[in-house]
């Protein structure tokens, strides 16, 4: 006798549905205080369309406004489409031990301007 299949499992479409609804929940749910840090820190580290900000400064002025380091990680997904969405292109770098690299983790907010920029000098050359 072959086991009863319960449930119905769910179809690309509807898991693409599902998942724009958990991320809208996502941006409803983040902290308003996540996004005055990360908007303060970009401003005041912000030369020629970049601002880099280190992992433990982020986390710091972070734990200042009372927001538990392991927040980050459970809001950075909401947090980056949020600031990719006005303009941002965001890179997160860590080091490669096997590559010798010895520096800290830092996210990259670059200006799409000024990405844009960078690829019209690229190709004048």
């Amino acid at each position: 006798m072959s086991p009863e299949i319960q449930g119905t499992a769910i179809n690309p479409n509807e898991a693409a549905e599902l998942q724009g609804e958990l991320r809208a929940e996502q941006y409803r749910q983040t902290p308003e205080e996540m996004y005055e840090v990360f908007n303060s820190l970009i401003a005041q580290h912000l030369f020629e369309g970049n601002a880099q900000i280190t992992l433990n400064k982020a986390i710091g002025a972070l734990e200042k406004e009372g927001i538990q380091k392991d927040t980050l990680s459970s809001y950075w997904p909401a947090i980056a489409e949020s600031y990719h969405a006005a303009g941002w292109q965001i890179t997160f770098r860590t080091p490669y031990s096997y590559l010798g690299e010895d520096f800290s983790p830092y996210f990259l907010f670059q200006t799409t301007d000024k990405l844009s920029g960078e690829a019209e000098h690229v190709t004048r050359d």
